[in-house]
């Protein structure tokens, strides 16, 4: 069985009906055709002699990628010589894996239309095609829940100082929970161990400043 839309070589003979053997060095009186799916037109490249000494009446073509783009062909021909016929080839061709990526065969699919249950978008599987409850704890990866976590934490929620989403509730459980000293104006962590804002107030009670120490 041959590749679809693969280049090959195939090989014909020549026989000699008189004496009842291969015919030798007769290339040159060929005319073959390859008949495509059905139609018939010449090959693109010229056969050639297999061997004369110990392969005698074997010739080859090379069929191009095109002239494979077929389900079934057969190159046929004669010979110009007395006596010689040309025995045809028949070949089927099949879409087949042409190649291995990492050890493994490789295919894009372009359009999933016989299952059900599930889509296929431009994006990728979107979310709403996943069976309820498909991706649960048991269906991730042991550290998958900490690679999630880091990555929401590590998510910038105010561009004015580009504080992220752990560095500002580091801050509002210091101010709302933590130990305070210099008359309310540095705030520590909750046990007292970190300072995380130091302000500067005015005579008014304003703050003019602030000096944040998120933790990371």
């Amino acid at each position: 069985m041959a590749s679809r839309g693969q280049t090959i070589t195939i090989t014909y003979t020549a026989w000699d009906t008189s004496a009842n053997v291969g015919k030798t060095g007769d290339v040159a009186n060929h005319t073959l055709r390859w008949i495509k799916d059905g139609v018939s037109g010449a090959p693109s490249n010229a056969a050639g002699e297999v061997d004369a000494t110990n392969a005698p009446g074997q010739y080859n073509l090379v069929l191009t990628a095109a002239e494979c783009t077929a389900d079934f062909g057969v190159l046929a021909g004669k010979s110009s010589t007395a006596n010689i016929s040309i025995i045809p080839t028949r070949v089927s061709f099949e879409l087949l894996p042409t190649a291995l990526v990492g050890s493994r065969v490789d295919a894009n699919a372009t359009v999933v239309g016989d299952k059900t249950g599930y889509s296929i978008g431009a994006g990728g599987i979107p979310v709403g095609a996943f069976a309820a409850s498909a991706l649960d704890a048991s269906a991730l990866a042991s550290d998958a829940a900490n690679e999630i976590r880091d990555a929401i934490k590590a998510l910038v929620i105010e561009a004015q100082g580009s504080y992220t989403l752990q560095q500002t509730l580091s801050i509002i459980l210091s101010v709302l929970a933590g130990v305070t000293s210099t008359s309310g104006a540095t705030v520590s962590t909750p046990n007292g161990s970190a300072t995380r804002v130091v302000a500067t107030i005015d005579g008014s009670n304003n703050r003019t400043s602030m000096a944040l120490t998120p933790s990371a």
